[in-house]
């Protein structure tokens, strides 16, 4: 029995009666339709109220309802699969509220918790859960609104933190709940939110420089009201936590519910300053929320957290003035002015020297050549629909000049193609065959390889965030590559999915899938290089480049270095016993040119 009831939270699908399971879908720009699921159950044992879709997005919450937001709905069937996991990170959800009818003891609430992500089934027959673990399930909770028309509760819930960090206004007995603005600002007739007509809700989840959720923002406005009352959420002890969940995706939900021990959300509060002493649940038959919209948050004011710093631009000094041009002789010289005239200075123009037409410039003699020769080479060969350069100026510039041209004559014919010079001959790269070092000398046509037979060259790897969609690889050492979306792919370090990259843009600033192509770089970087047979060698088949040559022969003459020792000594005693028998043979000291020569030995000059 155990294992059945293991297995049934992953795989059951709870059968309901009563009200229908599937009301209707509506339509969200900026994600699309949307299917709602209403509750197994208001609470264990009570019965949920009814929902109902007046239009393509506008709900109608009866008291006791609540419905969630999912892809799919089945009639009498609940699978937590199904449910909506929508991620707004760095989004903005807006939507419009009318809590007319809630009173003192009412709450009208739209909220997110993590139902998607809840296998547990839950005392409410429908995987539902909360921070206050209502149905027996606990999970995190963003309240996003929790009102009525004379209060107004957001809050931020741990999975494990039933109070939470909260804003906005009203509650308390013995204590004060939120100030963040009066009655004179929000409830009936109010100055800035008039709860007694529809009114706008904007809820934000900005992100830092690292793509951790920064806040959750909440903005009141209303149709003729120029006075929007703000709620802003940044210092939570959870908020890893709370981003985390926002990251992974969160099922909005919205319900509608009374009690007589609603204080802590309308009471007065110890300062006297909350709106109702009394739960009195003057509740109407229902709330409305319509006119859903997701959209990206447009970084105003926040971009400086989102954007690394810019590099400084070093401040190039710029000249005054230009440096005087020189003119043709006998061409004068005017200065520009060297302050503009005031705007009050006439508009007519001062006077400028008149110039002649005709300037008397010396322009010394051209010596001409007695032939035209172009500017441009010409082609090695003329083609015969393509020649351009007359026969005069061919025979110039490609035949030698011969006595009969000196002497003047004109009649030059042009040469064939095939007697035109041949190109000089293509020197061999390193390590290329001798054949065709003497194929290419022979001949004015080198034997260019096919294609198919030239070596294939090395996939080359992206670099640090280049597209690596096709390469599968990265060139920075311990980066591999991560897939975004079905149209990028980048090289980082690590990757988690759903999170956000601070080194994207904001205008594409999305989550990733953070799906691996190919392998992990290694943590070292490999040098290599080519042998002579065109494979390719590793650095460490290498050793005997570089400074491993230094190495050995140290260590070699270290070894050697007692034994060249003792063979220097041994020459040296040597030579001093030869230079003393020779010294003893001298028959007189005035024949010395009869002693040999003193010559220098070749070793002791090696060992010097």
């Amino acid at each position: 029995m155990k294992r059945v009831l293991t297995l049934i939270p992953v795989f059951a699908l709870i059968k309901r009666t009563g009200a229908a399971t599937c009301p209707g879908k509506i339509d969200i720009p900026g994600y699309g339709p949307v299917a709602l699921t209403n509750a197994g159950s208001n609470v264990p044992g009570e019965t949920v109220g009814p929902l109902e879709i007046a239009s393509s997005s506008h709900i109608v919450a009866h008291m006791n309802a609540r419905t969630y937001f999912a892809d799919a709905c089945t009639e009498g069937t609940y699978r937590n699969n199904d449910y909506l996991a929508m991620r707004l990170l760095g989004k903005n959800l807006k939507y419009t509220a009318n809590v007319s009818a809630a009173g003192c003891g009412c709450n009208a609430a739209f909220y997110l918790v993590s139902m998607k992500q809840n296998t547990a089934i839950s005392s409410c027959n429908d995987y539902y859960c909360d921070a206050n673990h209502v149905c027996g399930v606990k999970c995190a909770e963003v309240d996003i609104q929790e009102a009525s028309k004379r209060a107004w509760h957001s809050t931020l819930h741990s999975s494990s933190d039933s109070a939470g960090a909260g804003g906005g206004f009203g509650g308390g007995d013995s204590w004060n709940g939120p100030r963040d603005f009066t009655s004179e600002e929000y409830g009936p007739g109010a100055r800035c939110i008039d709860t007694l007509r529809p009114f706008d809700v904007m809820v934000s989840f900005p992100v830092d420089y690292h793509g951790s959720l920064k806040a959750m923002r909440v903005t009141l406005t209303q149709t003729g009201k120029n006075c929007p009352l703000t709620i802003n959420l940044d210092d939570y002890h959870s908020m890893a936590e709370i981003s985390h969940a926002v990251a992974e995706g969160m099922t909005p939900v919205i319900s509608y519910w009374k009690s007589g021990e609603m204080l802590w959300m309308d009471g007065t509060g110890a300062d006297g300053q909350g709106p109702c002493a009394a739960d009195t649940q003057s509740c109407g038959e229902s709330v409305s929320f319509y006119g859903f919209t997701l959209e990206d948050i447009e970084f105003i004011g926040d971009i400086d957290l989102l954007q690394p710093p810019k590099p400084t631009v070093p401040f190039l000094p710029v000249p005054s003035a230009l440096p005087p041009q020189r003119l043709p002789p006998g061409l004068p010289v005017v200065q520009p002015p060297t302050h503009l005239p005031p705007q009050t200075a006439p508009a007519t123009q001062p006077s400028i020297p008149s110039i002649p037409r005709t300037i008397p410039v010396t322009v010394p003699p051209i010596r001409l050549p007695p032939r035209t020769i172009p500017v441009t080479q010409p082609p090695l060969f003329l083609p015969s629909h393509k020649a351009t350069t007359t026969a005069q100026e061919t025979t110039s510039l490609l035949s030698p000049v011969s006595s009969s041209s000196r002497s003047g004559s004109s009649s030059n014919n042009v040469p064939e193609p095939s007697k035109l010079p041949a190109s000089p001959p293509q020197c061999s790269v390193h390590n290329a065959s001798s054949s065709s070092r003497s194929s290419s000398s022979g001949s004015s046509s080198n034997n260019v390889p096919e294609p198919s037979k030239l070596p294939a060259s090395p996939p080359q790897c992206s670099v640090h965030n280049a597209d690596c969609r096709f390469t599968h690889c990265c060139r920075q050492v311990g980066q591999q590559c991560f897939e975004k979306n079905d149209w990028w792919a980048a090289c980082r370090v690590e990757c988690h999915p759903g999170s956000f990259n601070p080194e994207d843009l904001p205008q594409y600033r999305q989550p990733w899938r953070c799906k691996p192509l190919g392998p992990k770089a290694p943590s070292f970087p490999i040098h290599q290089g080519t042998n002579r047979g065109g494979t390719e060698t590793s650095k460490t088949e290498s050793w005997w480049n570089g400074p491993m040559v230094l190495l050995v022969l140290a260590a070699l003459f270290s070894s050697l270095g007692p034994l060249v020792i003792a063979l220097y000594t041994w020459r040296r005693s040597a030579q001093e016993q030869e230079q003393t028998l020779l010294s003893a043979r001298s028959v007189s000291a005035e024949a010395p040119r009869n002693a040999p020569e003193k010559r220098r030995d070749p070793f002791a000059l090696f060992m010097w």
